[in-house]
């Protein structure tokens, strides 16, 4: 399995074109149609709040 360091600097690039070709990219995080984004949250996560 590759790292994820790996698979996310091989990913920009093709995040790059699409973009560059007005084709639509998925942001990161939970998608706002979600309709209860508060049930996918939890206190173990990291983040400056968390230390």
């Amino acid at each position: 399995m590759r790292g994820l360091l790996e698979q996310l600097l091989n990913l920009n690039p093709q995040v790059a074109q699409r973009l560059a070709n007005n084709q639509p990219v998925t942001a990161p995080g939970i998608p706002v149609s979600h309709s209860k984004p508060e049930t996918l949250l939890s206190i173990d996560c990291m983040g400056e709040n968390n230390k």
